[in-house]
């Protein structure tokens, strides 16, 4: 059986307060594009060989050896100064990162990437090699940086373990290990003399968020003065596979094999990656943002995680008018207001 782009893609990725998203610009497909998004269900599932094959893929697409990209772009290029850093996180990981000074703010924002992303952003890849399927075209987050600045905020933006250039471990865990990465960053943050008084919020998306949310139920003492967060897209590990399952043509009886092959590289099955427990336990005021029919998801996790969220202070956006993951990670740069708002309302 030849492989499809599709089947390509499965293998190198083995990854109350309520606003409703009112955007009117429908996004167009990309040039040259040949595939159907969402991909269409084979009519019948494949053979018992090729399902065995994705499990196994969908394991090894979890090992930490994997190449992501270097970082691409720079804070010079937005005119932006800035001092590069390292820091360490519990488990001996040695995290790079940028800090992006802003004169005379005493409030600092901590950036947290995306898989397969790095601080700077992501590159261009083919059709047949996105990192997630339908999303292919390059983002660039140096300007979301430029845009914080600029609205008086310090940034400390780092690659976690496996990204860009920080440390390599064994296997990428979506949001489980690399919490060790987001402790060490807030560590870090507090470890300077010249922020370690600032007013902390977080910007963290998809994998980032993740961490972000294991970190907080981890290291909870840490996050004592953090005062805002904004989540972009969270992903729950076992949702991901059963569209990923979905589109291949294979049943949910397999549900337990795609956690068992995920278990063998990393140590963890779906019961360790699920977020609402942790989400529970949150008591930030979290504004979440969302593309609301991307096919690599399902609405009804990001909402799950979202009424998990046990306060007030919340706010949940979906993003309208797209049904790919990428448009979510530059959505900031097209609609800054809302997430500006959020960080200038709380950090005061």
């Amino acid at each position: 059986m030849r492989a499809t782009p599709f089947f390509l893609a499965i293998l190198s990725t083995m990854t109350p307060s309520l606003v409703i998203g009112q955007e009117t610009t429908t996004y167009p497909p990309l040039p040259g594009e040949t595939g159907t998004y969402p991909p269409t269900p084979p009519e019948t599932p494949p053979p018992e060989n090729v399902i065995q094959a994705i499990l196994s893929g969908i394991g090894s697409g979890f090992l930490g050896t994997q190449n992501f990209p270097p970082i691409h772009h720079w804070p010079e290029e937005e005119g932006l100064a800035y001092e590069n850093v390292t820091f360490t996180s519990e488990d001996g990981v040695s995290c790079s990162g940028w800090f992006i000074p802003a004169q005379g703010s005493d409030k600092i924002i901590i950036a947290n990437h995306p898989r397969w992303f790095n601080r700077a952003g992501i590159p261009e890849y083919s059709e047949a090699d996105a990192r997630a399927p339908g999303s292919w075209w390059a983002v660039n987050f140096v300007p979301d940086y430029k845009i914080l600045h600029d609205a008086g905020y310090n940034i400390l933006a780092y690659d976690y373990r496996n990204h860009g250039l920080t440390d390599s471990t064994y296997a990428h865990t979506l949001g489980l290990l690399e919490a060790h990465d987001v402790a060490a960053s807030l560590r870090y943050v507090r470890s300077r003399e010249d922020t370690k008084h600032m007013k902390i919020g977080l910007f963290s998306r998809c994998v980032g968020a993740n961490a972000n949310l294991h970190a907080s139920t981890l290291y909870p003492e840490l996050f004592e003065n953090v005062q805002a967060q904004v989540f972009a897209q969270p992903l729950t590990v076992r949702v991901r596979m059963s569209r990923i399952m979905e589109y291949a043509g294979i049943s949910d009886d397999y549900s337990e094999a795609v956690s068992d092959s995920i278990r063998n590289t990393t140590g963890y099955g779906f019961a360790d990656y699920e977020l609402v427990p942790l989400a529970e336990h949150v008591q930030i005021p979290t504004f979440v943002f969302q593309v609301h029919d991307d096919f690599n998801t399902r609405p009804s996790d990001v909402q799950s995680v979202f009424d998990a969220i046990p306060i007030e202070d919340k706010k949940l956006y979906w993003i309208q008018g797209t049904n790919r993951r990428w448009h979510a990670y530059s959505w900031f740069q097209e609609h800054p207001e809302q997430v500006v708002d959020w960080f200038d309302r709380l950090m005061v």
